[in-house]
């Protein structure tokens, strides 16, 4: 996920430097009594436990190691509790969309930011997988599978931003009506009925959804104000580089471009949570039983992305080569070997020439905005609170 589209004089070259250095590729639904009241205690009911990922940048966990992700520690914590291991099929992927811009599936390593596999090709190659028996008599659209899995007990997943474009949220020429338009497209309309799908294929799962975050926020402890000139003097070899310490920013100063993200990051959050959990609230409806949950995550101010005390990867510059410089564990792999790897494939396919320039622009960088190691634990600390009645604590042995 990524910053603006534009900025008033910066040139060509700057604005794809801001775009790169945002990239970012990700109200509660409490179990009804049919979940709730279920007996969960006997050991076979849990016997070759399945846990299937699907999402974007933010379930796969850009830049980070893979027990740091969020899905390992809520797997590993579920572990725990049930007394034995807890299989996890990923199909998680950067930048993946719930609808594909295009017909082009290309597939790289999930911390090369692309669209595809979106979430539909993530659920086709997932059923792939699995013993599935096809559903007879069911009104499908024809795109859509149409298979009943057993062997799944919990399902993982988010989607929605990539489909808006963090570029599109962060602009400051973008109305924040067009947000909430946008919002209500895909993590409602779009994500509604994905979930159908999930719900009626994995029809014994219980499905998390995960909500989004603030991305940029002002104030007191907030992103610090110097965010986009400190990057801009960095590339263009001012300032210092490699920066890890984050100092304390005087409250009362302003930028007009973080405080204009600000209030736009915070319209995305709200309306982007209260979307995502209707779409669950509504599948819920449709599948006759409350097996979706939506689990909102909330970061404060101090937390949000280049603040205090954040919970997410940074920019902090550029190296002599101009190679982008974040604080992610994968920058280094990114840079020596996914990202030029994904070039000449992304070339040789059929993608629309500026968003392919912009994808390539934005891998090496793509940790930057993405949950830390603190942000990653925020986010399995609030699936593992709402999964608490459904998975109780195994008693400590004496």
């Amino acid at each position: 996920m990524n910053i603006i589209m534009s900025i008033a004089a910066l040139r060509s070259f700057m604005t794809a430097v801001l775009l790169a250095a945002f990239i970012m590729s990700a109200q509660i639904l409490v179990p009804g009594e049919d979940v709730a009241n279920a007996d969960l205690t006997s050991a076979s009911q849990w016997a070759n436990y399945e846990m299937l990922v699907m999402g974007d940048s933010v379930v796969w966990g850009q830049g980070l190691l893979e027990d740091q992700k969020f899905y390992t520690l809520v797997r590993k914590e579920l572990a725990r509790r049930l007394g034995h291991d807890v299989n996890i099929v990923n199909k998680s992927h950067s930048g993946a969309t719930i609808m594909s811009y295009n017909k082009t599936n290309l597939v790289e390593p999930g911390e090369v930011p692309l669209t595809t596999p979106t979430l539909w090709q993530q659920l086709e190659a997932a059923i792939a997988g699995y013993h599935c028996e096809e559903r007879v008599g069911q009104k499908n659209k024809p795109s859509t599978p149409k298979y009943r899995c057993k062997g799944v007990d919990l399902v993982l997943l988010n989607g929605g931003i990539n489909d808006i474009g963090v570029p599109k949220i962060l602009n400051p020429l973008t109305s924040e009506q067009t947000i909430k338009k946008a919002s209500r497209k895909y993590c409602y309309q779009r994500m509604k009925e994905f979930l159908d799908e999930v719900l009626a294929t994995f029809d014994n799962a219980t499905v998390v959804v995960t909500g989004y975050f603030q991305i940029i926020c002002a104030g007191a402890g907030g992103t610090n104000p110097n965010t986009i000139r400190d990057l801009v003097k960095a590339y263009l070899g001012h300032g210092k580089k490699n920066e890890q310490k984050i100092e304390k920013t005087d409250g009362k100063k302003h930028d007009w471009l973080i405080d204009k993200m600000s209030e736009h990051s915070a319209v995305w959050k709200k309306a982007s949570d209260d979307d995502l959990k209707m779409s669950v609230d509504d599948a819920n409806k449709a599948a006759g039983a409350s097996r979706a949950i939506f689990v909102k995550v909330d970061f404060s101010t101090a937390e949000c992305y280049n603040a205090s005390d954040t919970k997410f990867f940074r920019f902090l510059g550029y190296d002599a080569d101009k190679n982008p410089i974040t604080d992610d564990f994968l920058l280094k792999q990114r840079i020596e070997t996914f990202c030029p790897k994904a070039k000449p494939e992304m070339k040789a396919v059929d993608i629309n020439p500026f968003f392919r320039s912009y994808l390539i622009s934005i891998c090496k960088p793509a940790g930057s905005g993405h949950p830390n190691v603190k942000g990653a634990q925020r986010y399995a600390d609030a699936i593992l609170t709402r999964l608490g009645p459904q998975f109780p604590v195994k008693p400590s042995l004496p």
